[in-house]
């Protein structure tokens, strides 16, 4: 029932919202179920390949962050105020337009009045309020389908069905499941997206670096080394996969729900249990802009980067938008 209604609000929202265009090429980077398909990479994998074209922004709705009012994201704010999306995208990308703005169609128009070429929207599957030129859906190997049913019973946030408005579907994490796995997800795609380009992305550790100074080191540097991991993404089980991939022996895992604010004493104990037992401490990337306001501690984080299949039609595919 409560799905019923859940499905309901959200057909009468998009019904209700009008939908206008920012005056440039906008690209949507969005999903159909709720958190953990790996939008954040994929985006700044969409920075690195057009941003040597035209000056590119990203519009973030800046999830939990303290105030609604549009912001521009400096490489000096907390991410209190801007989300931890919108300032790990800022950080690694220091001359990007990021702006965390609700409204996705105002933050395009901002950015357009700023000398964007293009907007990328970060979790634009859902804005209404704002046209897009390409429309991408994420769908995350693992957990693909959300379970076949509405919030709040299941994890999708629209009807399957809603996947035949896709321009392109990307399924995203297959470095973790079997090729047969995949076959049987594309299968499932084509009855809703018979027309939609369909992509695949790994997930890879480009490095591992450190929060509080500059040191960095290779992916392999923590083959056969121990440690504690603690994060707060959307999807922590490929978190931890990917380190073990990488020959990382992890003795403790401590996981959080996706944005959780992590508190210093509770950091602290993580720190001190890490030194009793001599192990590594390692999070990710996108806790590790929540950390930086901390007392300086030894802990290192992942810089991953997302590697889609066909990449010469991919990036076709998203030149043909801002050509």
């Amino acid at each position: 029932m409560l799905s019923f209604i859940y499905r309901i609000l959200v057909s009468l929202h998009r019904r209700l919202t009008r939908s206008r265009h920012s005056g440039i090429p906008v690209i949507s980077v969005g999903n159909i179920t709720v958190g953990g398909t790996g939008k954040t990479p994929v985006v700044m994998k969409i920075i690195k390949d057009i941003g040597f074209r035209t000056p590119v922004a990203v519009v973030s709705r800046g999830y939990g962050r303290k105030t609604f009012r549009m912001k521009k994201v400096g490489l000096r704010d907390s991410y209190r105020y801007t989300g931890d999306e919108p300032l790990l995208i800022k950080k690694n990308f220091p001359g990007a337009l990021v702006i965390a703005a609700k409204n996705r169609y105002r933050g395009s128009l901002f950015a357009a009045e700023n000398g964007a070429g293009a907007v990328i929207l970060d979790d634009g599957f859902q804005s209404w309020e704002i046209e897009r030129d390409l429309e991408i859906v994420l769908i995350n190997a693992l957990s693909p389908f959300g379970g076949g049913k509405i919030l709040p019973s299941g994890r999708l946030r629209e009807p399957l069905s809603a996947l035949k408005r896709a321009d392109l579907i990307v399924v995203t994490k297959c470095n973790y499941v079997t090729a047969r796995r995949m076959e049987e997800i594309k299968g499932r795609i084509r009855c809703y997206a018979p027309s939609s380009g369909i992509f695949y992305a790994r997930e890879k550790v480009r490095s591992f670096g450190k929060i509080f100074d500059k040191d960095e080191r290779p992916a392999e540097f923590f083959e056969g080394r121990k440690a504690i991991c603690f994060s707060a993404v959307g999807d922590n089980r490929s978190f931890h996969s990917l380190l073990e991939q990488y020959g990382l022996d992890i003795i403790e895992k401590i996981e959080k729900i996706d944005h959780y604010r992590w508190k210093e004493n509770e950091i602290k104990k993580i720190v001190e249990r890490s030194k009793a037992l001599g192990l590594d401490l390692i999070t990710t990337e996108k806790d590790a802009v929540k950390l930086l306001s901390f007392e300086p501690f030894e802990c290192w984080y992942t810089k991953m980067e997302t590697e889609i299949s066909e990449e010469k039609k991919w990036k076709e595919k998203i030149y043909e938008v801002i050509s």
